[in-house]
């Protein structure tokens, strides 16, 4: 080391290694206070003593005005040159590293070294780090020369723990948001040593959690649970989770979140066995079975066993905390229901978690018969004493059924004589029904008992038992009425006797016989009726003959009661050839015609025609009214030519239409041209197309024909444009057997 002597300003510096370099080492955790004992180290004798401390940066601010001629000292501080003086304590101390820690020559002979200052600094060093701090010192030898020695200090970091906090907010609760429950804020961290103040964001969880945390490098986080995951938790249940944080520097810490939890109502089910019914056992009725209880909260599934029941029940229910149940009620207590009368019985059932529900029996009950007491008998006569009356009770234990089912005058209850009315207080009055035949049937002899049903208000039955007294009384008769014709299809014979019906009467006086007679002015044959059948026949026209006339036919009952019908009466030639007959019928009498053999041609009336074509070819035309008409042997043509020939209110009646082909002979139904009828038809949805024909069965092995005259379709039920004739034998039909333009 170089020296040098100091005379007054100027300094001569040689070169000498009496100061040692020395250096102390420490940890940023232990004292930051160093004492050199540098003349123990350094040479230069006993008499050696501590010069000057300085921070060996070459600024010469105190030595400025000394002059160094020696080279070998330029390249040190002249501050170096100038020398300190002893003090005792760092209080009195002055000088400073670069780093700013304080240096002094203490009393004790030793060069002090004190980073006190420096402790924030140094605290912030981390474990591979390291305070690094030098300056020098000189020392006088007892030659009076100066050594310049150099000191160091050298502190290593250490890793401080970082300091971390607890969540800002750490706790969620059950229901509160849905579907995740979130609780956000910041978890503080500080660390002494530079730069560490941060987090890892990796975070690990306990075995068990529910939620989720996640936690950015400046500590903000969220923990995040679903809300579904925390139902099972009860009102005073809490669940934690636990979450591990790692500071930059390696510190861990748990950090947990509390999710508190709500009551959710238990769901509460219905009995199985609800019902129980009167006289189904005796003396108790009981019902049991279970109530179901689910609870989303965890321990929670079940029944407080206390149970609380309406005012009114009649029965009691006991309860187990698992939901089973028994419900009893006394038998004796429900027999005041009637058949389709209920009592609900009904009780609050609470849930462990305080949930309430009200739950309900129903005892049906079943009819007791009502016991009827009273007047169950009366009695009417024929024409005379017509209303009975009596007064019934009826007593029942089941609630308000001690009354009768009403019967008033709209729905009287019926007899076979009569008619009963009874009120709800047992109240009856029979009334014979007088004018009905089986009451006037009666005689004085008769006494039939007319036994009428009455039921209490449960249904109860019971018999009010009425004698019908008959009564004798004159014989009313009544006339017969006025005889009609019945045609007979084999009428036109040419044998001796022509049979050409019979006549017909009824009686409304049961069982009165009726008998025929006849007057008649006819000219030619002889005529009778059967008194008996009424059977019309002639006898004695001979074959180029005819006959023509009125008939009179009379019916007499039994009572000597009669009822006349005139009757217009024509019979034809029965030959063929130039003999063939053509008859136009008028009269306001229903007609009887018979054409007998011969091609003829017969024309109805406006009124009610019997007509018989007889023999050979013949042609009918019926006009108006409800005409008879029968063709007879031969192909026979049977004529319309307007709507009023034949209407659905008065339609034509053929007896023994022959559909066949020109082979085997057939009849014909001609209609004339002026119809203007082109084709033959189908009736559908039950109209006819216009200008057509059509026919149909009527079910019972006849035929319907109907034509349509109109220019438009028309309802065949009576459209105003609609011809209709009955062919009755006749199941069948074919175009071959109309003429559409005769």
């Amino acid at each position: 080391m170089a020296t040098t002597t100091v005379s007054g300003s100027t300094v001569t510096f040689s070169n000498s290694g009496a100061a040692a370099n020395l250096t102390q080492s420490g940890s940023e955790d232990g004292s930051l206070l160093f004492t050199f004992d540098v003349l123990a180290a350094s040479g230069g004798g006993t008499k050696t003593t501590i010069y000057s401390v300085d921070d060996g940066i070459k600024n010469d601010d105190g030595g400025a005005g000394i002059v160094v001629t020696n080279k070998a000292f330029a390249d040190y501080n002249k501050d170096l040159l100038i020398q300190d003086g002893a003090v005792s304590s760092v209080t009195f101390a002055t000088e400073t590293t670069t780093k700013g820690a304080t240096i002094w020559i203490g009393t004790d002979g030793k060069i002090h070294y004190d980073a006190s200052s420096l402790s924030a600094e140094i605290q912030a060093l981390g474990a591979n780090q390291t305070f690094t701090d030098t300056f020098q010192y000189t020392i006088k030898m007892s030659n009076g020369t100066l050594s310049v020695g150099t000191l160091s200090v050298v502190i290593s970091g250490s890793n401080d723990a970082a300091v971390i906090g607890t969540p800002t907010v750490a706790d969620v609760t059950e229901d509160s948001a849905n579907p995740t429950l979130t609780a956000s804020g910041t978890i503080s961290i500080s660390d002494a040593d530079q730069n560490q103040s941060s987090f890892q964001t990796t975070v690990s969880g306990d075995a068990g959690n529910l939620g989720s945390l996640t936690l950015a490098s400046d500590g903000s986080y969220t923990y995040s649970v679903a809300n579904a995951a925390v139902q099972y938790l009860g009102a005073t249940d809490t669940k934690i989770d636990t979450f591990t944080v790692t500071a930059l520097d390696g510190t861990t810490k748990q950090v947990s979140f509390t999710i508190h939890g709500v009551n959710d109502a238990a769901v509460i089910g219905t009995p199985t066995v609800a019902d129980v019914t009167e006289d189904s056992a005796n003396p108790t009725l009981t019902a049991s079975g279970t109530i179901s209880i689910s609870d989303a909260d965890q321990n929670q599934s079940s029944f407080q066993t206390t149970v609380s029941g309406d005012a009114g029940n009649l029965g009691s229910l006991t309860l187990a905390s698992d939901g089973s149940y028994t419900y009893s009620v006394a038998n004796a207590a429900v027999q005041y229901l009637g058949a389709t009368d209920t009592k609900i019985d009904t009780f609050t059932v609470t849930a462990l978690d305080g949930t309430t529900k009200q739950v309900s029996f129903t005892i049906h009950g079943v009819n007791d018969a009502a016991v009827i007491a009273g007047t169950s008998t009366g009695s009417v006569t024929e024409d005379a004493v017509l209303n009975a009356s009596g007064t019934l009770s009826a007593s029942d234990p089941d609630a308000g059924q001690n009354s009768f089912q009403v019967h008033n005058g709209s729905n009287p209850i019926a007899g076979t004589y009569g008619s009963l009315t009874i009120d709800a207080g047992g109240n009856w009055v029979y009334t014979l029904n007088n004018a009905a035949a089986n009451v006037q049937a009666l005689t004085s002899a008769d006494h039939p008992h007319d036994q009428i049903h009455v039921a209490s208000a449960d249904g109860t039955d019971h018999v009010i038992d009425i004698t019908v007294n008959g009564a004798d009384e004159p014989v009313t008769n009544h006339a017969p009425t006025a005889p009609v014709f019945v045609m007979s299809t084999a009428a036109s014979t040419d044998g001796n006797t022509i049979d050409l019906g019979h006549f017909f009467s009824t009686d409304p006086d049961a069982g009165d016989s009726i008998t025929y007679s006849g007057t008649f002015s006819i000219s030619g044959g002889t005529w009778n009726i059967n008194s008996t059948s009424g059977e019309l026949t002639a006898t004695g026209i001979g074959l180029g003959s005819d006959a023509s006339g009125t008939l009179t036919v009379t019916a007499t009952d039994a009572h000597a009661t009669a009822t006349s019908q005139t009757f217009n009466v024509w019979i034809g030639h029965s030959n063929s050839g130039s003999a063939n007959d053509t008859m136009i019928l008028s009269s306001t009498n229903p007609n009887i015609a018979d054409g007998r053999a011969g091609a003829d041609g017969l024309t109805g009336s406006s009124g009610v025609d019997y007509i018989f074509g007889g023999g050979d070819n013949d042609t009918i035309k019926g006009l108006g009214g409800a005409d008879w008409l029968s063709g007879g042997a031969g192909d026979d043509h049977f004529r319309f030519e307007a709507v009023s020939d034949s209407t659905r209110a008065a339609f034509d009646t053929i007896l023994d239409f022959q559909h066949g082909t020109a082979a085997t002979g057939h009849d014909f139904i001609d209609f004339a041209s002026a119809l203007a009828l082109t084709a033959t038809g189908t009736v559908s949805g039950g109209n006819l197309a216009a200008h057509t024909v059509a026919w149909q069965s009527d079910g019972s092995g006849n035929t319907i024909v109907y034509a349509n005259t109109g220019a438009s379709a028309e309802s065949v039920a009576g459209g105003a444009h609609i011809i209709e004739i009955h062919l009755m034998g006749v199941s069948t039909l074919t175009a071959n057997d109309f003429n559409l333009s005769a």
